[in-house]
């Protein structure tokens, strides 16, 4: 009995860290309801590729942007997307279709990743894009960065680039 009153405590403390995660996290789009949105109110994008097998993708997800402040900042002066490198899903963007590419038997990559990950001649995760209003990749650093250094990134480009952080 005592087994199973600590399992059920286990799972409800799990769902409530679960559940007060998830308030935190910064408003998710599509790329698609991004292009629909540039149309009423332009902003620069960042873009989160991942794989759901990167640990460091992962403690990204966990820590960095359930960061009040992060999710503050990307709800006020970005739209964000984030985007498995392995989705198999089919996205269209500015008059073009991107799909999964199988590089294997059991592995492949999205077009769309590779597109926007690929830096000194390949891919990794994660990476964090960030695409100006014109659609011009501006900024792209691959590697892990915690709420501090991620928090510093957003704020030095909005001053870089003259983005109003009140969008």
């Amino acid at each position: 009995m005592e087994k199973i009153v600590g399992l059920f405590f286990g799972v409800f403390l799990m769902h409530l860290t679960v559940v007060g995660q998830k308030k935190y996290f910064p408003k998710l789009h599509t790329f698609e309801e991004v292009q629909n949105l540039q149309r009423k109110k332009k902003k620069p994008m960042v873009v989160f590729v991942y794989t759901k097998w990167c640990k460091f993708c992962y403690a990204m997800k966990k820590n960095t942007f359930t960061h009040p402040t992060v999710k503050k900042i990307l709800d006020d002066s970005f739209y964000f997307v984030m985007l498995d490198a392995e989705s198999k899903e089919e996205i269209r963007l500015q008059g073009r279709t991107f799909c999964y590419k199988q590089s294997g038997k059991t592995s492949g990559v999205h077009e769309l990743a590779t597109l926007l990950a690929t830096k000194k001649g390949g891919v990794s995760y994660p990476t964090t894009v960030i695409i100006s209003e014109a659609n011009r990749i501006d900024e792209q650093v691959a590697t892990f960065l915690n709420q501090k250094n991620f928090e510093e990134l957003l704020v030095k480009y909005l001053k870089l680039y003259g983005v109003d952080s009140q969008s």
